[in-house]
């Protein structure tokens, strides 16, 4: 997003997806964990108090998902789920959920917030909570609702994005998801930004800044 400079970055708040949807068969099942950078930050910095063991079994695990699939083609169009992870977690955890969804034909865009979760940059950089300038989940949040706006912008224009899903989604089937604070971020979403119909808080509390909020919305 080039209207917001990251001053850790030095650079363009970058944000990372990952997109997970009805696809045609390829040759390359897609591994659990698709970035060696990100398999060897989460057994350095001893992810979520994990055993070694499994965190470096985590480099060879196989999905039930095709890497770079073709999408489906379908007589209707699929609804479009925007996912945001919980806090210090990588949107690999969720691989169970992404697939699932997909199965039943919504295409699931899994949206890595930087210092939310656990996110590798294209620069090979990892940027993690402890990278956070400041503990401030207020301006968190802020900063994570305008990439949520700024990734459904990227339909409306000219993009990478919007040529890759664009004419398979339902625009008017637009929903957000997310576990713990990307449950309140969900939410709040849904709030802010007109184009999002619905909301699944999975395990998310509330900050005091949203008492005053109401949502009209499914939830």
């Amino acid at each position: 997003d080039k209207r917001r400079f990251d001053t850790l970055q030095n650079a363009s708040r970058n944000i990372m997806i990952q997109l997970w949807y009805p696809g045609q068969r390829t040759k390359t099942k897609a591994k659990y964990i698709l970035s060696s950078t990100l398999a060897k930050h989460l057994i350095t910095s001893k992810y979520y108090g994990l055993d070694s063991s499994i965190l470096f079994n985590l480099k060879s695990l196989v999905t039930n998902s095709f890497f770079n699939a073709q999408i489906q083609p379908a007589s209707e169009k699929y609804p479009l789920l925007l996912f945001s992870t919980g806090l210090g977690v990588t949107k690999a955890n969720y691989t169970a959920i992404y697939e699932e969804l997909a199965s039943y034909g919504i295409v699931i865009l899994a949206i890595d917030h930087p210092y939310t979760g656990v996110t590798v940059l294209r620069n090979g950089k990892v940027v993690s909570m402890e990278n956070l300038p400041r503990e401030d989940f207020d301006q968190m949040m802020k900063d994570n609702l305008k990439d949520i706006s700024f990734i459904l912008d990227q339909l409306n224009i000219e993009s990478d994005l919007s040529k890759f899903i664009k004419n398979s989604i339902d625009i008017a089937s637009i929903g957000a998801a997310g576990h713990s604070i990307g449950g309140n971020l969900a939410m709040e979403a849904s709030i802010v930004d007109h184009r999002i119909k619905y909301s699944i808080n999975l395990d998310g509390g509330f900050f005091d800044h949203m008492k005053p909020k109401t949502v009209n919305s499914p939830c």
